[in-house]
């Protein structure tokens, strides 16, 4: 698995005692599918430029490095076959100023948002975010969160990124890790 230059916020959800069943090749709307069918490419983007409604998955082959800062580029795959996860919401950052609040705070507002914003720290974006996803994803997977055995993924930029004018989040839902 390559690794991501983005801040991934784990919130874990239920997970059942049952053992884990071999691969399907089907699925519901509240379960990521682990068909082995292999994963037709729609196309390739990267994490923060996926959609409410799109699923991703890993490229079959090493990608050249990249320059700057940015997220990693992923598959943006057909949801009725193996993937990773499937994305339930998305949206923008941005500073409430000092005009309108006593502090500076992150708060999620419209894309594209601004880039001139200063960094707020990953303390303020965590929470920030993981509220603004949380109502999207009984609409966005199909069930309760508190409920669900998929675990919620919230991608934010890294510093670096909002440093180059990053603002987008994105929600999304995958099966838990293995438990070692």
């Amino acid at each position: 698995m390559s690794t991501t230059t983005l801040f991934s916020l784990s919130v874990s959800a239920c997970t059942s005692d049952e053992p884990e069943a071999a691969a399907t090749t089907t699925t519901t709307p509240t379960e990521i599918t682990t068909s082995t069918a292999p994963a037709r490419i729609l196309d390739v983007g990267t994490e923060l430029d996926l959609q409410a409604g799109q699923c991703w998955g890993e490229l079959p082959t090493p990608q050249p490095p990249t320059t700057g800062p940015q997220a990693r580029t992923i598959a943006i795959v057909d949801c009725a076959a193996a993937h990773i996860g499937k994305v339930y919401g998305n949206g923008c950052l941005g500073i409430e100023s000092a005009e309108t609040s006593a502090t500076n705070k992150v708060v999620a507002i419209p894309c594209p948002g601004n880039p001139d914003d200063p960094w707020p720290t990953r303390r303020d974006i965590e929470p920030v975010v993981a509220a603004a996803c949380l109502p999207l994803f009984e609409d966005g997977v199909g069930e309760r969160y508190a409920t669900s055995d998929l675990e919620a993924i919230e991608l934010v930029p890294t510093e670096e990124m909002w440093l180059a004018g990053e603002r987008r989040y994105v929600c999304t839902a995958q099966d838990p890790p293995p438990a070692e």
